[in-house]
């Protein structure tokens, strides 16, 4: 995704100097801090724009967990919803779509 932003490798340097090379880190970054890695006024701009993507990102993925939260309920409390349908190996699928919605961690560059 960052590669896609086309960064220059002097901004990929910089980013890798702040320890800045994961979705979870670039996900923190304020527009303050961005303004401080001293970029060109194109590269600040094309980082903003990959920072406000990722945002965006981990917030729907967020809004699903919730709702599908809100779906498992409590389970103290009986539910009033069938069993949801299992697979072969027992899981059913909510379980399979929490497994995949898994945040990276993985370096971007």
């Amino acid at each position: 995704m960052v590669k896609e932003a086309k960064l220059t490798q002097a901004t990929v340097e910089k980013l890798e100097t702040e320890d800045l090379t994961t979705a979870e880190a670039l996900e923190t970054l304020s527009e303050e801090d961005i303004t401080s890695l001293g970029l060109t006024i194109g590269q600040r701009n094309l980082l903003k724009k990959e920072v406000e993507k990722l945002k965006r990102r981990k917030a729907s993925s967020d809004n699903t967990d919730s709702v599908e939260a809100m779906d498992e309920g409590d389970e103290s409390e009986p539910s009033s919803t069938p069993d949801m349908p299992t697979s072969t190996h027992g899981e059913n699928e909510t379980s399979k779509r929490q497994k995949q919605v898994q945040p990276r961690k993985e370096s971007l560059f």
